[in-house]
C-alpha cells in the first residue's frame, strides 16, 4: 500500500540515523561472526534499544525503514547517508531488494538478530518473506509499506504586484521610474517594460511568458554544464572507491575494522588465525604496532586527505612480496588491480633461517682456529724481539694485525647473527653513564695514540642511565673504531654526554664527535644498513659494513634512537639516547 506522510511528529535529534547507524553495525558485525557472538549480540541489542528511544520519541508503535530514489527514510523522514556505515546498509536493502521493513514495537533481539543473519547474507539467495516466515520472525515485515513524501511548500513573502508595479513606473518622473526598476524583482522589472513598450494584454503576457521560458532555459543550461564536471569527478571517484573495495575483498578473505587512528575494533576468525593472536590480546591497539616484526606485513592508509601510507613489517619479508607483484594501471595511471605470483613466504623464512645457521656454525668454527694464530703470533712477536730483521718484524706485525681485523669482523657477523635470532639477551640496568665512556675511551686509547690522535671524554656526567653496560660500551667502541679509521693524524676525537631538549627532553644523548673526513649526505641515508660502509676517500675499506647496524640494534633495543651530523670535510657527530634512571 501507499501510505502519505503530511503531519508526523518529526524524530528527536539524530535518534533516526543513530537506529540506521546501529542496524548497519549489527548486520556487519553478523557477517564477521553469528547473531549469537557476544560482540555481535551486544550490538543488536544496542540496535534494539534505539529502535525503543525513536518510538518513545515519536509516539509511535512501529518504525518503517524504506528506500526511496536511492535513499533511506525512516517513516518518510530522509537520512542522510554520507556516514559509510549507513552505505553499507543501503547496499545491503539493494542487493535484497527491500524497499521497507517495518519493525513492530514488540520486536525481540532475536527477532532483529535474525533479521540482520539475513540482511549478512548473499543478495538474492532467499526472498526476505519466506526468511522471515522460516525464522518465525513475526513483528518485522518487509516490503509492506511505500511511502511519497510531499515536501512541505515554503511561505514567501509578499511582493509587489507586476500590474501594480507597472502602473506605478508609467506615472512616476524619469528619476523615480530609474529608482523604481532598480529596486524591482527581475519578473516585475521584465513585466514593466513590457507593459511599457506593448498596448496590447494578450501580446504582453505572451512575450512575457516567452521571456521567463527563455530566462529559465538559459538558466537550466548553464547550471547543467557548471554541475556537470563536478557529477562526472565525483562518479569517478564513487566507482574507484568501489573498485578498490572489490580488488582488495577479492584477494583477502580476512576481516580486521580498525577505528580513525588505526586501533584494532574486530577480527574475524580468519584474520585471527592470520594475525596468530585473538582479538582480545590485539583490541584497542595500534595495528602497525601489533604487527609481527618478521611474519606480517601491515599497509594503512593516512585518515586524512593526504597520500600517505604507513608500511611496518620485516623488510625482507616486504621486499620479498614487491618482487613478487606488479601493479596494474589503466591509461590515465590510475591503479586498477595487481600482477603478482606467491612469493613462497614459507621457503623464504627457512632459506633464511638456513643462511643465518650456515654463517653462525661457519664463523663459529673460524674463531678457535683464528684465536690460537693469533695467540701464537703475539707469543713470537714478544718471544722475538731484537731477534729478527726489520722486514720480519713488519711482517709479523702485519700478520697480527690482520688476525685481529679478522677477529673483529667474525665477532660482528656473530652478534648480527644472534641479534637477528633473538638469542642475544640484554641486562639494563641503572648504569653511572661516566663510568661507561670512560671504559670505552680508555679501551681505545692505545689505537688512537698509534695514529697520532687526541682522544678524551668531554667532561664528568653524573647522570645516571637504564641500559646493558657491556653493550653501550660495545656500541662506543664501535663508533669510536669509526672515527679513528676516518680521522687523519693530528686530529681530535671527543666523548661527550647530556640531556635531550625537545622531543628529546628527559633522555640522555652520548655524542662522539671527530675531525675526520665526513660522510657525505647520500650516505647517511644508508650508513646504518647491513654491509654498508663510508670510507675516505682512496682508503681501502676494512671490515664487512655490520658494525654501524649492531650499533643501531642495540640503541633500538635499548628503546633510544641514533643519528649522525656530518658534511665532508668537517667531521661527524654520532649522537644516540638512552633512557634515564629514575632518581
Amino acid at each position: 500500500m501507499v501510505r502519505h506522510q503530511h503531519n508526523q511528529h518529526p524524530a528527536q535529534g539524530n535518534q533516526p540515523k543513530e537506529l540506521l547507524r546501529c542496524l548497519a553495525q549489527s548486520a556487519r558485525l553478523v557477517t564477521l561472526y553469528t547473531a549469537r557472538h557476544p560482540i555481535a549480540s551486544t550490538a543488536v541489542n544496542d540496535c534494539l534499544s534505539a529502535l525503543q528511544a525513536l518510538m518513545t520519541a515519536t509516539g509511535r508503535s512501529q518504525v518503517a525503514v524504506a528506500l526511496i530514489e536511492g535513499r533511506l527514510v525512516i517513516d518518510g523522514e530522509p537520512i542522510a547517508s554520507n556516514v559509510q556505515v549507513i552505505e553499507g546498509l543501503l547496499k545491503l536493502f539493494r542487493a535484497h531488494n527491500l524497499h521497507s521493513a517495518t519493525l513492530l514495537a514488540a520486536t525481540s533481539a532475536d527477532e532483529l538478530g535474525s533479521f540482520c543473519e539475513f540482511l549478512s547474507r548473499p543478495g538474492g539467495s532467499v526472498e526476505p518473506a519466506e526468511f522471515l516466515r522460516r525464522h518465525d520472525i513475526l513483528n518485522i515485515r518487509v516490503n509492506v509499506e511505500r511511502f511519497s513524501r510531499a515536501p512541505a511548500k515554503a511561505r514567501r513573502p509578499p511582493v509587489e504586484s507586476p500590474i501594480s508595479a507597472a502602473r506605478a513606473y508609467r506615472g512616476a518622473s524619469a528619476n523615480a521610474r530609474r529608482q523604481k526598476l532598480s529596486g524591482m524583482p527581475l519578473g516585475s522589472f521584465i513585466k514593466a517594460l513590457v507593459d511599457e513598450s506593448v498596448p496590447d494584454q494578450d501580446e504582453r503576457a505572451r512575450i512575457y511568458a516567452d521571456i521567463l521560458d527563455s530566462v529559465k532555459s538559459s538558466l537550466a543550461r548553464k547550471v547543467a554544464e557548471s554541475t556537470k564536471s563536478f557529477q562526472d569527478e565525483s562518479r569517478h571517484a564513487q566507482e574507484g572507491r568501489r573498485r578498490a573495495e572489490r580488488l582488495i575483498t577479492t584477494v583477502a578473505e580476512g576481516r580486521v575494522v580498525v577505528d580513525k587512528d588505526g586501533r584494532v575494533l574486530m577480527m574475524d576468525p580468519i584474520a585471527e588465525a592470520i594475525a596468530g593472536r585473538p582479538l582480545s590480546a590485539l583490541a584497542g591497539k595500534p595495528i602497525l604496532e601489533n604487527a609481527g616484526s618478521t611474519e606480517h606485513i601491515v599497509t594503512l592508509a593516512s585518515p586524512s586527505l593526504r597520500d600517505e601510507v604507513r608500511v611496518t613489517g620485516d623488510e625482507e619479508l616486504l621486499g620479498a612480496i614487491r618482487q613478487a607483484t606488479a601493479v596494474v594501471q589503466d591509461e590515465e595511471g590510475r591503479v586498477v588491480g595487481t600482477y603478482g605470483i606467491a612469493p613462497y613466504i614459507a621457503k623464504l623464512r627457512e632459506a633464511a633461517r638456513a643462511k643465518d645457521e650456515f654463517i653462525s656454525h661457519v664463523t663459529h668454527e673460524l674463531k678457535a682456529p683464528l684465536s690460537a694464530i693469533n695467540s701464537a703470533l703475539e707469543i713470537i712477536t714478544r718471544g722475538a724481539a731484537g731477534k729478527l730483521t726489520a722486514q720480519e718484524n713488519r711482517f709479523l706485525d702485519i700478520s697480527l694485525k690482520n688476525t685481529r681485523q679478522l677477529t673483529r669482523m667474525i665477532n660482528e657477523i656473530l652478534d648480527m647473527a644472534r641479534l637477528q635470532s633473538g638469542r642475544m639477551s640484554l641486562l639494563p640496568a641503572p648504569t653511572s653513564l661516566d663510568l661507561i665512556l670512560h671504559e670505552a675511551v680508555e679501551s681505545m686509547k692505545p689505537w688512537a695514540a698509534s695514529k697520532g690522535l687526541s682522544l678524551a671524554v668531554a667532561e664528568k656526567t653524573s647522570l645516571t642511565v637504564i641500559a646493558d653496560r657491556n653493550r653501550i660500551v660495545q656500541v662506543l667502541t664501535n663508533l669510536l673504531s669509526n672515527s679513528i679509521k676516518s680521522t687523519p693524524e693530528s686530529g681530535s676525537i671527543t666523548v661527550g654526554a647530556g640531556t635531550g631538549a625537545g622531543a628529546r627532553a628527559g633522555k640522555a644523548v652520548v655524542s662522539v664527535s671527530d675531525t675526520g673526513h665526513g660522510i657525505p649526505l647520500e650516505m647517511q641515508k644508508v650508513i646504518f644498513e647491513k654491509f654498508t660502509q663510508a670510507a675516505p676517500p682512496n682508503q681501502r675499506r676494512e671490515g664487512v659494513g655490520l658494525g654501524l647496524p649492531i650499533v643501531r640494534e642495540f640503541v633500538s633495543r635499548h628503546g633510544g634512537e641514533i643519528w649522525v651530523d656530518s658534511a665532508p670535510g668537517r667531521g661527524a657527530v654520532f649522537s644516540f639516547t638512552l633512557a634515564l634512571a629514575e632518581p
